[in-house]
Order: C-alpha cells, then structure tokens, then sequence
C-alpha cells in the first residue's frame, strides 16, 4: 500500500513526472500517481480510501489546471476528510487564479511551497533549481512519514544539547519542546494515527475532545507532547497547538501559562498571571441560575476565551487556525478542588461550542481514571473521541535505545540492547529503561559506545533500580548523578516565579542555620512595588535583615537580597568584597528581573562555593544560569513537581540533568541547613 499520494491535473503530467522521479530519488518510493487521463479523480480517491491505513501524506501540485478540475478538488476534499497530511506544492501564474474560493481553501490547510520557480521553458518542473526549496520539501515529508521505512522522522527536528544534554529522559516524560521530538523514536504509527484521527475531528466539526487512554507508563503524555505537538505546529496555518500543560492545584493559572507560552513563542510577552485573572474574573461575575450558568453567562465565557484566541492567532498570524488545547494527566481535573478548576472546566466546555472560532482538545487520561473524570459533575456524561494507547512492544526497543544514541554520536552494542530487552519488566518496561539508560549515558557516553560491560559493571537494570531508591531515600534525585558540594556553600541563591512568594515565605523562616553562614539573595518574577512588600514579608519571616536590593551596596552574611521588580541583579567583586549591581538592560527568558543573570554571575565571585535553588514557576529561567554554575563546581537544588505550583523552572533544571536533589517544598529548608553546615546527606 501508498504511503505517499501525489494528486495533479492530467494536463500537468509534464510537471508530474519529473516530480515523481525527483521522490523516486530522494527515497519515496512507496508512491501513487495516476497519469492516466479517464475517470483519474474516481480513481485516485478509490486508491486512497484502500490504502487508508498506509497513507500518511498527500502532495497536491497546485496548478490552474489543478484548481479547475472538480476531479483533482475532490482528491483534496477526500484527504482532508481523511485526516492526511496535505502538503500543497504551488506553481500558479504571476497573474494568481480565478479559483480563489479553492485556493483559499489548501491555504486555510498548509502554506505549502512555491515551486513555480522550478518550472523549466518545456513546461516540466527541476527541484534543484532552488535548494532551499527542495530541502524544505524533503524535510517536509520526512518528518510527515512519506519514508515508509523510517515512519515520522525524527531526524526533521534538531537535537539541541544545551536544552538537552542526554539523548533519554530518564523518569520524566518528553515535553513538547522540538528538541524532545528530536528523540523520540518508536511511535510513528501512533503518531501518525493520533494526528489523522485530530485532523479528522477538525474537517468533521466534532465537538468531542480528542482522549489518549492508556496504562500508566504507556507513554500516553509523550505521545502527545513530543510525538502530536511539534509536528501539529508546522501545520500552519491550520493549526496553532497551546503549550501542554497538567491542570494541577490550579488548573486555571496553569491553562493561563500555557497561553503565555504560546505567546512567548511568538514574541508576544504576557503575565500567566494576569491572563488568570482575566479569566477568573469573567467566570466569577457570569450570570449563573441556580449554580449552573445561563445562556448569557455561557456567552460571557466565551467571548473572554475568544479574546485570548485572537490575540493567539494574531502573534502566530494564523487567522483561522485551530487552537488545540492539549491537557496532559487530565484526571486531575476531577480532583482539583474550588473556583479554579470549575473556571477552566466552563471555558473548555465554551471552547468546544464555540460559534466563532475552532478549538479542539486533546487529553491524556489513564484508562481506570477515565470513568472518574465521566462522573465528576464538571464532566458527566462526558464524551470523547478515544485513541487506546498500549505500551511499546518490545521489538521496537532496539529503535527507541540506538537511534537517540547515534544522534548524540554514540554507538550502543547489540548485546545491550538485548540485555536491556530480557531485564525490562513486562509491565512499566518504558520508563525504566529510560531511567537506566540515562544512568549509563551520564557514566560512560563519553567513552562513544554503551556496551553491556558498562551495564554489567552497575549491577544492569536492578542494580541501577536499587541504587535510584537508595538515593531517593537520601533525599536525593534518584536519576541524577551531581553531587552536592565537598565543603559549605557560601551564598545561596535562590530563583522563583509562579507560587513563589509563598514558597518562599515556607523556607525563609526556617533557614536561621543558612543566614548565620551566608548571605540570601534572591530573583522572583514580580513587577516594582510588589518586591517592597515581599520584601517586607520576607523579613518577618526570618527574623533578619531583608530587603530590595541596592545599586553598589556591599553584600554581607547573614542578610536577604531580593532583586527589584524591573530591574535585574547581579554580583561583582568590587576590591576585596562583593557588591550588587542593578541592571535596567533589556528583559531575559521574557522576565525582568530575570534569574539566569545572577547565577552566572555569582559563578564570577563564588566559583563552586555557589548553591542555588529553584522553587515554582514558570518557563525555564534560570536553566541557562544553573548549567554555569553546575560547570563552576557548585550545585542545584530544585523543588519537586508535587508540591510546585507550576513545575516549569525547576522542571526545566531537573530534564536538563543538573540537580544534585529534587526535593518537596517540606523538604527544602532542612537540607539547605544540612547543607550549610557541612553535612551532606
């Protein structure tokens, strides 16, 4: 069967076959073009609908011709309703064409590419006139699935080492970062399935959400963040998928920021905060008759989420595109208690019944928790659209442990592979081969190869399972291998957004042990004025000087430093003591004051004596800053997802391989007094 379509008016058969000679080339060989000239379009369309299951992509050559022919209009039509992958080619004339309602159409879809460059004087087509052009289109179908033997090619994203620095995430799920779905390999038939069944929702108008069901430990939140996401983004401008975010202790704020991150994404900087508000606000004040709103309430929601849709479509200059909102873990939604969750539970159900503009969702849910969410009262009688996940045979293992490796140019033996394969246990087997072999990767990767001696030598799969649990035991991350400093920190550092304040009020008064030996100073993302008064509380809580910090003031132990809303802070050696400077340069990660600028700069000062925390929030400030200080001998310490209001900067510093222990809020203060007093359990 086809994986790959290619629809063309029979009048452009001299354009048709050099293009199919030019996907022969290239690899895409598992191919159908008709160049016959009787019933083409009945018979291209039976085509599809036989190989249906195979088929991942469609290439329209988009031509006047094309364009008049009810034939090849109804090829499009028939992919689209299938859910395929439509990749238009255009080779229109200067003049543009006359059939503007169906070229309106195929560019709702995908922008396409403009091949009318590549036309030759006898009418045929030469990709190779234009490079980029070619490469754009290899790339495309590569990473659409038209290599039949390779499936939805990762290799169409880059890795990226920084964001990155193992090719395994260890216990932690994909995020829907490019460089995830760079390494994400063993799921493209699902992916594949996954994205045709959402583009299907799209042409059909269904108005149920889009569920991925599954065991935990499928894999279900990869799949939908590194396997649907990244990939759904370049469909533009048919889609505009949000940041996937886990609804948590406040699903509202947590929906809000994956709006805000969309629109950083973008270049459009907005508070998640104050997005929260905005909605919060609008949800409280609907019109609402007996608890349950009235038709104007419902419209009031509405048209609020249709603010925050158009100004979505507006940074990403998608118009009428589909905003999918995609919920990983939704089972929380039925456990997240009070104003925050019944807000975010109204404005999905408005999003689906939405007259004005599409949106779409997409959960991940496991199977058992499925009926829970189905009787909660936000949620009765809710019905979805559902995609049964199982978990990854194990002949695709050899594909998900090799390819990440040789990415990260590193080759893994057979023979490990095999070992890997005849330890994993039936059930979880995924996730505890990611954990083992990210162990193996941070110990041996340098040497080129993993080979089963290294895997031997750590007591294979249970061995590296029992020393994790030793180290969770101790307080430490079980996946990480950073240790904590030799002797006393000088400094701490502490960044923190999202949740903050009150996270930081739990630990400043109980770090008495802390302040004794070392000076506090600390980044939160908060405009000016609201740094004053969490100054203010900060003091009282601790019992000891704190303060905003000063331009020039020199830094001493036993106080706290908290950078001034608006302006970041950074430390210098100043003769033979170190001193704050106020910087009023431009914003960093999207924030001002920013935390990455005073971790790389205290490095300056305090070389590997520097130890820094990272407490809830969002984005991922202060990644960048702790890798220098982790590359400086020093350490970081990063609040658990559990008790994070949003697990967006310490996660980003926990995937990035760098935290000498991930710790519950609870936990923090008395490892940081341990810590400081030299003992390193």
């Amino acid at each position: 069967m086809a994986v790959l379509f290619v629809s063309h008016a029979s009048r452009d058969d001299a354009m048709a076959r050099p293009l199919e000679a030019w996907l022969r080339a290239k690899g895409f060989t598992d191919l159908f073009i008709d160049h016959s000239h009787i019933d083409a379009g009945e018979k291209w369309a039976q085509a599809l609908r036989d190989a249906a299951g195979a088929c991942r992509v469609v290439v329209c050559l988009v031509t006047e011709n094309w364009l008049a022919s009810d034939e090849c209009f109804g090829e499009f039509k028939a992919a689209w309703y299938m859910g395929k992958r439509i990749i238009p080619l255009f080779a229109l004339p200067p003049a543009g064409t006359a059939r503007q309602d169906r070229l309106g159409k195929v560019f709702s879809e995908d922008q396409g590419l403009d091949v009318a460059p590549c036309r030759t004087a006898d009418g045929g087509l030469d990709l190779a006139r234009n490079a980029e052009t070619e490469r754009r289109l290899e790339n495309g179908l590569r990473a659409a699935g038209a290599l039949a033997r390779i499936g939805l090619d990762p290799e169409a994203f880059a890795i990226d080492r920084y964001l990155r620095p193992t090719p395994f995430p260890g216990l932690a799920s994909f995020t829907d970062e490019d460089a995830d779905a760079a390494l994400f390999y063993g799921r493209s038939r699902e992916i594949a399935e996954a994205m045709e069944e959402l583009r299907k929702v799209r042409a059909e108008g269904d108005l149920r959400p889009f569920m991925i069901l599954g065991a935990s430990g499928s894999g279900k939140s990869s799949l939908l963040k590194a396997g649907v996401i990244p990939r759904l983004r370049r469909e533009a401008p048919a889609w505009l998928p949000l940041r996937a975010f886990r609804p948590g202790g406040d699903p509202l704020l947590n929906f809000a920021e994956a709006i805000a991150r969309t629109l950083a994404d973008f270049g459009r900087v907005e508070a998640h905060g104050v997005v929260r508000d905005r909605l919060l606000e609008v949800s409280k004040k609907a019109e609402r008759d007996k608890g349950e709103l009235t038709q104007a309430g419902s419209a009031a929601l509405a048209a609020a989420l249709e603010t925050e849709g158009r100004k979505l479509r507006e940074a990403a200059d998608r118009s009428g595109a589909t905003i999918l909102v995609s919920i990983d873990q939704a089972e929380e939604l039925a456990r997240a208690d009070g104003d925050s969750g019944d807000a975010l539970a109204a404005y999905l159900r408005a999003a689906l019944a939405s007259a004005v503009s599409r949106w779409q969702l997409a959960f991940t849910i496991r199977t058992d928790s499925f009926p829970e969410l189905q009787r909660h009262r936000r949620f009765q009688d809710l019905k979805a659209r559902g995609y049964d996940l199982r978990a990854v045979p194990a002949f695709r293992f050899d594909s998900v442990i090799e390819e990440p490796a040789m990415r990260y140019g590193a080759r893994v033996d057979p023979t490990l592979v095999d070992a890997l394969i005849d330890d994993a246990p039936k059930e979880d087997a995924l996730p505890l081969l990611a954990f083992g072999l990210q162990r193996l990767w941070r110990q041996y990767a340098a040497s080129g190869a993993l080979v089963f001696d290294n895997y031997a030598r750590v007591g294979r799969l249970s061995g590296l399972i029992e020393d994790g649990a030793e180290r969770a035991l101790r307080g430490l991350s079980p996946d990480e291998d950073v240790a904590l400093p030799a002797t006393p920190p000088r400094v701490l550092l502490i960044g923190s957004s999202t949740g903050g304040p009150q996270a930081l009020n739990a630990i400043i008064g109980q770090i008495g042990g802390v302040l004794e030996r070392a000076p506090v100073l600390i980044t939160q993302h908060m405009p000016p004025t609201f740094t004053t008064i969490l100054a203010e509380h900060l003091a009282r809580a601790s019992h000891r000087p704190a303060h905003e910090a000063v331009d020039g003031e020199i830094i001493k132990a036993g106080q706290i430093y908290l950078a001034p809303g608006g302006r970041h802070m950074r430390v210098v050696r100043h003769g033979g003591e170190t001193a704050i400077v106020l910087d009023d340069g431009p914003p960093v990660n999207f924030c001002k004051p920013a935390v990455d600028p005073l971790f790389s700069s205290a490095i300056e000062v305090w070389q590997g004596a520097t130890l820094a925390l990272i407490l809830t929030g969002m984005g991922s400030d202060g990644m960048r800053g702790g890798k220098d200080i982790v590359a400086a001998g020093g350490s970081v310490i990063a609040q658990d997802e559990a008790s994070s209001v949003v697990w967006g900067m310490p996660g980003a510093v926990a995937n990035a391989g760098i935290c000498a222990a991930i710790l519950p809020l609870g936990q923090i203060a008395p490892k940081l007094v341990r810590v400081f007093s030299g003992d390193r359990s």
